[in-house]
């Protein structure tokens, strides 16, 4: 059901306007440099406008031109794990080390952003996440709303005063594919959107790869031992632990779902962590096994909203699997129970302690 949802013609994305409905009249006027804003993100457009910024992400996101960020992305892990620690036996957070900043950096750079101003772009994306996560109180939307304008300022200001100095991969193939119907604000905004949800939940995927390793310690040793199965344990994480749990659609038509028939103007919230734990699709959903070969799961979305940047996020997750295979025997965790955030749509850790036994 939530597949046929998503690649009905009968839901639609644009449902910026959904999020803001129960805010006053002079609120959302206020929030206009805002709303122009998501209202450009390729996430929340229909065809025929999200058609042509839909495909030009495609082209740049390919698997081809990512698989030639191997080397940017492998030097990345390596300055981060090097700044670690070089004791026997360390102890760090993983997220605040690795899984928040690798994201970050890749697709800040891929920007054309300057490095050092990660933490000040992984702020704004914070505060876009509140909003997106449903916290609609006066002062959360506030915060929001000078994230996103404070964003696409800082990218419209490189792009535009250092363009010699900025030289993204990324930024130039967006460049070299506009077209007149994908304007410089339209890339603006998808930039911002690209640091929010390139970020947010490649971190989410590479904790839960960790958490599941960390657990079952003879996996651990299994891909350590054989990295050809790294790419479908990564496939089988994204099933069964999904960094996103939901993504919401406003139908435009009635549409019969199973035995009941959903009204035009309602939202819809389809829970992709329970989609991909349904027994009619997997065979024991329940149980964690790479070696299955199971049917694509839901968590990058599906038909014409299906996430753009699936390739980015697998292969960072691969390259820092390989790499840390190479820099430690084993991880244990340090952590009694695991606190998640409290959001509606990711399934995001607050941290995550550990301890590596380091290789000679």
């Amino acid at each position: 059901h939530i597949q046929s949802v998503l690649k009905s013609s009968k839901s639609s994305a644009a449902r910026v306007g959904a999020m803001v409905a129960n805010l006053k009249a002079e609120q959302v006027d206020a929030l206009e440099p805002m709303l122009n804003i998501l209202k450009r993100w390729v996430l929340f457009l229909d065809p025929p406008d999200h058609t042509p910024l839909q495909k030009t992400l495609i082209k740049a996101l390919q698997p081809r031109s990512i698989r030639g960020l191997r080397s940017k992305i492998t030097s990345v892990v390596l300055d981060l794990l090097a700044g670690i620690n070089d004791s026997d036996r360390v102890c760090f957070d993983f997220i605040d080390r690795l899984s928040y900043p690798l994201p970050v950096i890749v697709i800040a750079e891929l920007l054309g952003a300057d490095p050092k101003d990660r933490e000040c772009l992984k702020g704004w994306s914070d505060d876009i996440a509140e909003f997106l996560n449903g916290r609609l109180q006066p002062n959360d939307v506030q915060k929001t709303a000078m994230a996103l304008v404070g964003m696409a300022n800082y990218f419209k200001s490189r792009w535009q005063t250092n363009p010699d100095g900025v030289s993204g991969d990324l930024l130039q193939a967006l460049h070299d594919m506009k077209t007149s119907d994908v304007s410089e604000d339209d890339l603006v905004a998808n930039a911002v959107a690209l640091i929010f949800a390139g970020h947010e939940t490649t971190t989410n995927l590479l904790n839960h790869c960790i958490k599941i390793l960390v657990e079952q310690p003879m996996l651990w040793q299994q891909l350590q031992g054989d990295r050809q199965q790294v790419l479908s344990f990564i496939q089988e994480v994204l099933r069964f632990d999904p960094p996103v749990q939901r993504i919401t659609r406003v139908l435009t038509e009635d549409l019969r779902i199973g035995d009941e028939l959903i009204p035009a103007g309602q939202r819809i919230f389809l829970l992709l962590g329970a989609g991909n734990r349904d027994p009619k699709v997997f065979e024991k959903p329940d149980e964690f096994d790479f070696l299955v070969k199971r049917r694509p799961a839901l968590s990058f979305g599906a038909g014409i909203h299906a996430c753009p940047g699936n390739h980015l996020a697998i292969l960072e997750a691969e390259i820092l699997l390989n790499q840390l295979f190479d820099w430690t025997t084993s991880l244990q965790t340090l952590e009694e129970s695991i606190d998640y955030k409290s959001t509606l749509s990711f399934r995001a850790m607050q941290r995550y302690l550990v301890k590596a036994a380091l290789n000679n």
